[in-house]
């Protein structure tokens, strides 16, 4: 596990499969989180490139992370699962039946990561308007 920021603070939790089982049960995870300078944390399966991200109390799960993407992209580029320029598909959303498919392209080098791009499609799903006092 480690904590990386392209922005955000995310600690990555690489895993070898087991994401359909996986759950958030630690009632004070925020807390945790902050306590090794994390804001987020994020599941990412090192074989199948799949992710998963839910609020810190767990009740929540979205269906793709743009900023925990950029993340996963740093990692995969610092621990060698991709090489600079190569771009790969972060899936996530499987798991809700919304699944989702983001295309991340690290540069730089394992040691100097120089920056890290990400792409997707969007569905628009409704509009909304507020109205400030």
């Amino acid at each position: 596990m480690e904590v990386i920021s392209t922005g955000l603070k995310y600690l990555v939790v690489p895993v070898d499969g087991g994401l359909a089982e996986a759950r958030i049960t630690v009632p004070d995870l925020e807390d945790r989180l902050k306590s090794i300078g994390a804001e987020f944390a994020y599941l990412f399966d090192i074989n199948s490139f799949e992710g998963r991200h839910w609020n810190n109390d767990g009740i929540m799960e979205d269906v793709a992370t743009g900023s925990a993407a950029g993340v996963v992209g740093a990692y995969a580029l610092k621990h060698g699962l991709v090489k600079p320029g190569e771009a790969f598909v972060l899936k996530q959303g499987h798991f809700m039946g919304r699944p989702s498919e983001i295309i991340v392209t690290p540069f730089g080098a394992q040691d100097d990561i120089e920056r890290v791009t990400v792409a997707g499609e969007v569905a628009f799903v409704g509009k909304g308007q507020v109205i400030a006092p």
